[in-house]
């Protein structure tokens, strides 16, 4: 399957994603829903549904296949914010690691997945390592 990065944010700064993924500093990558299981090969690219299309794993053997995914919900409200993954909420600690593997500074990653500020969101962390929360 398909998982498709952007190269740059809402403000015009680029992500960086491909180069963090490379040099294993991003280590999964979260989306919304439940499509994703174990075993699925993975198409890490940039510019899906475009003419600009490129995939960068390609023949990158540790980073083809889903390992493993984990259900996460997460909250921000009053500027809190709380991360349950598998139904365990998550240290402060823990969520400044989640923040870092997701290969996101705690600033992008608000304004990554709480554009509006106050909100909820839910999906599953995509692994193509053997790291679990």
């Amino acid at each position: 399957m398909i998982l498709g990065f952007k190269k740059r944010f809402e403000d015009g700064e680029p992500t960086n994603f491909k180069e963090k993924i490379l040099a294993g500093e991003k280590i999964h990558s979260m989306r919304e829903g439940d499509r994703w299981k174990a075993g699925y090969y993975i198409h890490m690219a940039y510019g899906v549904r475009t003419k600009d299309y490129v995939q960068f794993n390609w023949n990158i053997n540790e980073l083809t296949e889903c390992k493993s995914t984990q259900n996460v919900f997460m909250t921000f409200l009053d500027k809190q914010l709380e991360i349950t993954v598998q139904g365990k909420d998550l240290s402060k600690d823990e969520i400044e690691l989640l923040i870092k593997n997701d290969g996101l500074t705690r600033e992008q990653f608000i304004k990554w997945f709480f554009p509006k500020k106050a909100e909820i969101w839910s999906g599953q962390i995509i692994h193509w390592t053997n790291f679990k929360y």
